[in-house]
């Protein structure tokens, strides 16, 4: 659908895209997208979990701390953090502290370990 077309009939764009993805072009090249609000909220918890999954996955690799990686998922204590890895099968939530401190230094320890130079 065109701008102008947009602007003109745009109760029935907003019907549309009720039901389906609408494009909008100009100038002949398609420049936007209107979806319904159920689409955009469906589409941005999918970024909000990828996102909270890189988080918890950089923390285990050790690429974040354990704040950073607390702040930036909004959590206030180990146990939510703790919680949090469990819902994305990273920690069972009944470890106790000391076994997954234990776990993670391993990940880490495995995933970061030094590789032996081979000369040729």
């Amino acid at each position: 659908m065109g701008a102008t077309d947009a602007k003109t009939n745009f109760g029935q764009l907003v019907d549309t895209a009720l039901s389906e993805p609408v494009a909008i072009e100009r100038s002949g090249r398609e420049v936007t997208v209107m979806i319904s609000r159920s689409e955009f909220d469906r589409l941005k918890s999918i970024e909000i979990e990828a996102l909270e999954r890189k988080a918890l996955v950089d923390f285990v690799a050790g690429r974040a701390s354990k704040t950073e990686t607390m702040q930036f998922l909004g959590l206030t204590s180990i146990y939510e953090l703790r919680m949090k890895m469990s819902d994305f099968g990273i920690v069972p939530p009944h470890l106790p502290r000391e076994r997954v401190d234990e776990l993670l230094s391993k990940a880490a320890t495995v995933l970061f370990k030094p590789r032996k130079r081979t000369r040729s």
